[in-house]
């Protein structure tokens, strides 16, 4: 606990120096001023991008199936980030200041708008709910600390940071825990009792299409990481925070950088196998072994490394809920005031859901089956303007509606099968009806924004308390401060 609380404050006091004098504007509080860029942009996004999974997940997955098991989890999770770099760079040609995907379908109809909200807004209290559950149960493990009190420390921390600027806390966090998270693997790594394992690596079997491991995790993975992030409003609100040049090179790197912590703690889940070593909680075997093997500094290691990178995702979620509570629900009140008012309800709904202590892998499926049916109406809305906003809001319904109950029934049969066919079941049918529109359709009924319209747009529905406007000059678009 106590390294908790030194990290909290930590946080606390690095964000308030920073923001010392700042004002805290819309475009400075939701989007970081749109000035994100360069390596700081690709380390703050692949920080991001390090959910409970990629912390607790990728060792496990390394111990229990080798590099087989690691191959479906590792480049996925570098796919994702990679081909929503297009993705995002078409939004902002589109939308250059927008503030959410939300907002380039307002005007799509059909209730799809209304449906993609609730659902990014959900997205993002699973998303809190899985790092606190990871992170209450890691440390009530080793510490026997309360369960409930290490909810309450690990809300806190966040929540005052992101409280004081917003999204310019996140992403300033997201890159210093990018840099804790490498530091501290590569100290665990150099002090291994391991080292006379490693050249068996070379021999280590690799089949990653062997049927039971593709049937019980890989396939899940794959879907749920590639096509989870187009719903995640974290991402998007990064897009929207870049750099507009520099949109694609941010997304592209980081999925780079993603991928080198997921592969370093699977190699060490594939390391402790080779050790002969038996688990007794299989989730935190990487800490289990830490804990018995090595000296008491490195387990401390270990706990900072994983509790920096709970808590900044904790504070990503949290920023991305207040944005688009903000921009697409209170659009009367003060943007910074409604966001802030935001994150404290997360922060409250998030700690509920955790308390209940489901199983980790159900909340992270659960997060990742939801999603699943919006990926393809999402991707489709976004290059096709024949995808109409009633066909996209049926293609997920009908999808989550009718897969549904085979994920119910494989994640309380525990019957992974089960839940990764409803999975793709749910995935398939958004796709078809999406497919079918689009080939289908002959003429284009849909309003979506288009760029010879964005200047009237902007300015018939500027954002409160914005001092930022877009005017048309010599057919090109600009920013005006007003």
């Amino acid at each position: 606990m106590i390294y908790l609380i030194i990290y909290s404050l930590v946080c606390i006091a690095i964000v308030a120096i920073h923001e010392v004098g700042k004002r805290q504007t819309p475009e400075h509080f939701l989007v970081a001023d749109r000035k994100v860029g360069g390596l700081f942009g690709a380390f703050a996004v692949a920080a991001s991008w390090i959910w409970a999974p990629a912390l607790f997940v990728s060792t496990q997955v390394g111990y229990q199936w080798g590099y087989s098991g690691l191959f479906w989890f590792t480049l996925p999770n570098m796919l994702a980030l990679m081909l929503f770099a297009p993705v995002a760079n078409r939004i902002r040609h589109v939308l250059p200041t927008g503030f959410s995907y939300i907002g380039f379908i307002r005007n799509k109809g059909g209730y799809f708008r209304e449906l993609q909200l609730f659902i990014q807004l959900l997205v993002q209290v699973l998303c809190c709910a899985i790092q606190l559950t990871a992170g209450a149960e890691l440390i009530t493990l080793i510490s026997g600390t309360s369960y409930t009190a290490i909810i309450c420390v690990m809300v806190a921390a966040p929540l005052c940071y992101c409280l004081i600027a917003g999204l310019v806390s996140s992403v300033l966090i997201d890159c210093i825990k990018y840099f804790v998270i490498i530091g501290s693997i590569g100290l665990i790594y150099l002090n291994l009792p391991l080292s006379h394992n490693i050249p068996a690596l070379i021999h280590c079997k690799f089949n990653p299409f062997d049927q039971t491991m593709l049937l019980q995790f890989g396939l899940a993975s794959c879907l749920t990481l590639i096509f989870g992030i187009f719903s995640n409003h974290q991402q998007w609100q990064r897009a929207f925070a870049a750099d507009y040049s520099q949109v694609r090179k941010i997304f592209s790197s980081a999925g780079f950088l993603h991928g080198i912590v997921t592969f370093s703690l699977g190699t060490l889940g594939v390391l402790i196998y080779q050790s002969g070593y038996v688990t007794h909680h299989l989730q935190t075997v990487g800490a289990e072994y830490i804990a018995q093997n090595m000296v008491p500094f490195f387990l401390a290691t270990f706990i900072v490394m994983v509790l920096s990178g709970l808590c900044a995702t904790i504070g990503s979620a949290m920023c991305a809920f207040g944005s688009l509570y903000a921009t697409e629900i209170a659009t009367k009140q003060d943007p910074v005031i409604a966001s802030r008012q935001a994150i404290v309800v997360l922060s409250i709904l998030a700690a509920l859901v955790a308390i209940f202590r489901v199983p980790l892998i159900t909340l992270w499926m659960f997060c990742g089956f939801i999603r699943l049916g919006t990926a393809t109406p999402t991707i489709g809305s976004i290059f096709s303007k024949k995808l109409s906003g009633k066909v996209g809001t049926v293609a997920i319904i009908t999808s989550i509606v009718v897969s549904t109950p085979l994920f119910i029934y494989g994640s309380i049969q525990d019957n992974s099968i089960w839940r990764t066919i409803g999975m793709i079941l749910c995935l398939l049918i958004s796709t078809s009806i999406c497919l079918l529109q689009i080939f289908s359709a002959t003429k284009d009924k849909s309003p979506i924004i288009q760029d010879n319209n964005l200047a009237e747009f902007f300015a018939s529905s500027p954002l409160p308390g914005s001092n930022l406007q877009v005017e048309r000059v010599k057919g090109k678009l600009r920013k005006v401060d007003t």
